[in-house]
């Protein structure tokens, strides 16, 4: 009847977010591109680009990925470089290592410190280890 109150019951289970996607993102001439695991890529994406995390697709919660440190190795003979920040450009050895590359050269790039970002809050979280051919 019109008036009286209704009250249900339900549970909700909240869960951790899902490991991010690891990715290089560039923006060429209004484009934006993001180069994800296994690609090839330029190797001014490695150089120029930022290293950020997207959320798995068909993942609808809406959040951003912010990317604070990371490693990259360069083939199989240079040092894993450590980079604070989120661009290559960070790191002066990591930049020599990309410059020196051969086109098919492997990079491996492991995500230390990331942020997943919703509205004002902010807390940990991980990103999977990525890889790229250089084109």
């Amino acid at each position: 009847a019109s008036g009286d109150r209704i009250v249900s019951r339900l549970t909700f289970r909240v869960a951790k977010a899902p490991t991010g996607i690891g990715s290089v993102y560039e923006r060429i001439g209004g484009n934006d591109i993001n180069y994800t695991n296994t690609q090839s890529i330029p190797k001014d994406a490695l150089l120029y680009g930022i290293v950020r995390g997207q959320k798995p697709k068909g993942f609808l919660y809406d959040y951003d990925i912010n990317i604070t440190s990371f490693q990259i190795t360069v083939g199989n003979l240079t040092n894993t470089r450590t980079v604070t920040g989120n661009s290559a450009q960070n790191n002066a050895n990591a930049l020599k290592d990309i410059r020196a590359a051969q086109s098919g050269t492997n990079v491996k790039i492991k995500v230390l410190t990331a942020t997943k970002k919703d509205g004002n809050f902010s807390s940990p979280t991980e990103v999977d280890p990525f890889s790229f051919i250089i084109e």
